[in-house]
């Protein structure tokens, strides 16, 4: 293994003949000078690489944070013992862990023996990230719910607030009937804080997790509380605002759209907080859902809230759309009434500054006047606004 003078032994045989050898010693005069070159990158292998169960790669985690085991062997298979005080560390000890699989982590290895190794080698691992989590339980409907925090990030009493209803309403979503009728109409309260302004424990759950390191486990239970529901029409004081009691986690029932004279009522709106991608608090002014769209659920009632109705002048009517009942029978001749067809319009415009397209279902009274025969393509055509849609109809033998 090392470089120096060596006497060799050495067999001759016959290809074609294997009984057919010589063995040989060099003689003293013969010994022949051998330079070993250090071990290269190339030839070098990395096995066993194990991340401390002790130091958890939780995402956002400094690598320096994690420690790991790791052996190298050479091209023949050998085990190459190592430095003792630093055998091996990571490259850029600062790096986070990222959140899913990290391949992209540079180890440096440093061998014992530095007369036939480099002094250190590098090499590429892949490990999986894990989250730091903080768990909700429930002791009353024996539930446990975690959500994901960045580890070593800074989480005040509204971001936790905030993560866990979150995750909350979602779960109400999957638990059984059974589970949900214990906290129906109930409020949760973490560690018997209020979550809501209002309530006599508001603003009481203060704690923060600053530098969050460790998973921690916050204690949910369960009061009645109501809300009170504000509809705000907001269209110039015809109809006047409606204000309605809501227990906690219930679904608002949605009230007979608004009348603002030629303007189109586009839905009713509240302002929301949330955290932005930035993991910052902020507030934003959506339209409340009454029915779940797509994975999205229906809203919840849970704290006082008032909703504003926000109305679209339909100054632009981009199209028309025109369905037939396929429950009913059409004959020749026949002219057609209210309920024949379902005439739907699509208008747009500009609401707070934000561009809202808008489906309006066109009532009987609104396009019956516009309906027209063609004796040309003998064909229905309904106009509104300019815009002209044509209505094919197939009649049968009856």
């Amino acid at each position: 293994k090392d470089s120096g003078k060596y006497s060799f032994k050495y067999r001759l045989t016959d290809g074609l003949e294997p009984l057919w050898f010589f063995d040989g010693n060099s003689a003293s005069s013969e010994e022949k000078t051998i330079t070993i070159e250090k071990g290269k990158l190339e030839h070098m292998t990395i096995k066993d690489f194990k991340i401390s169960s002790s130091t958890v790669p939780y995402y956002g985690k400094e690598l320096g944070d994690v420690d790991f085991t790791v052996k190298m062997y050479n091209n023949a298979n050998k085990e190459v013992e190592l430095a003792t005080e630093t055998p091996y560390k990571w490259q850029i000890e600062i790096d986070k862990v990222t959140p899913g699989t990290n391949d992209d982590k540079k180890i440096v290895i440093y061998p014992a023996d530095t007369d036939n190794y480099e002094t250190s080698y590098e090499f590429l691992v892949e490990f999986e990230a894990q989250a730091l989590v903080i768990v909700f339980h429930m002791e009353q409907i024996s539930k446990e719910i975690e959500v994901e925090v960045e580890y070593g990030q800074n989480y005040g009493a509204n971001e936790i607030i905030y993560l866990f209803e979150q995750a909350y309403l979602k779960a109400l979503t999957t638990w059984d009937s059974a589970t949900i009728r214990v906290v129906e109409s109930k409020a949760p309260y973490l560690d018997g804080k209020a979550l809501v302004e209002g309530d006599a424990n508001a603003n009481k759950f203060d704690t923060e997790y600053n530098g969050i390191n460790e998973i921690h486990t916050i204690e949910v239970t369960f009061q009645d509380a109501s809300y009170e529901v504000v509809f705000n029409p907001n269209n110039g004081g015809a109809g006047g605002t409606t204000q309605e009691t809501y227990k906690y986690g219930q679904f608002l029932k949605k009230p007979t759209d608004p009348v603002n004279g030629d303007l189109l009522f586009v839905g009713w709106y509240f302002d929301e907080d949330y955290i932005d991608e930035n993991g910052n608090q902020a507030t934003r002014n959506r339209a409340w859902r009454f029915n779940s769209v797509g994975d999205i659920p229906q809203d919840r009632v849970t704290k006082a809230v008032e909703l504003i109705a926000k109305w679209l002048k339909a100054d632009t009517l981009d199209s028309i759309k025109v369905e037939v009942d396929p429950s009913k029978k059409y004959m020749a001749q026949t002219s057609l009434q209210e309920g024949d067809l379902i005439v739907t319009a699509t208008y747009s415009g500009q609401v707070d500054g934000q561009s809202i397209e808008q489906e309006v279902v066109l009532s009987w009274s609104d396009f019956a006047s516009g309906i027209t025969y063609s004796t040309i393509d003998r064909q229905l055509h309904v106009t509104d606004g300019g815009y002209e849609v044509t209505v094919s109809f197939t009649y049968g033998s009856t």
